[in-house]
């Protein structure tokens, strides 16, 4: 199975050669959980009707 974490897991192997084996997938896990997590906060502030 194709997953980010599998790539960035084979892509250690490879790290001193070919870092954006690794550094690719890596990055796309972090802008996403970024993502996720600001969009979050942002629904949270206005949709909480206690927090206004």
């Amino acid at each position: 199975m194709t997953s980010l974490g599998n790539m960035v897991g084979y892509g250690r192997e490879y790290l001193t050669r070919a870092p954006w084996i690794m550094l690719a997938p890596a990055t796309t896990i972090v802008v996403t959980t970024l993502a996720v997590s600001v969009i979050g906060d942002w629904l949270r502030d206005r949709l909480d009707p206690t927090l206004q």
